[in-house]
């Protein structure tokens, strides 16, 4: 998935428009009430995410890889 994903990203004429499209679904998927495997889907494009933007990440992101990593 990442490197379809990165493929994307390289080729897509738009890429600050396909961006903030995956931090909204990053975000959206990576909710607590989300089951894990979501979770897991949003710390994968989040890490995508932060190759490519040249922004900084937002708290939500952090919070949710946080929540991730302290899932059992």
């Amino acid at each position: 998935m990442g490197s379809l994903l990165e493929r994307i990203i390289k080729i897509h004429p738009d890429n600050n428009k396909l961006l903030k499209r995956m931090e909204d679904v990053a975000l959206e998927l990576g909710k607590p009430a989300q089951p894990i495997i979501s979770k897991v889907t949003s710390g994968r494009i989040i890490s995508i995410f932060t190759a490519y933007s040249r922004r900084s990440i937002k708290g939500e992101m952090i919070d949710i890889l946080k929540r991730i990593l302290a899932d059992t």
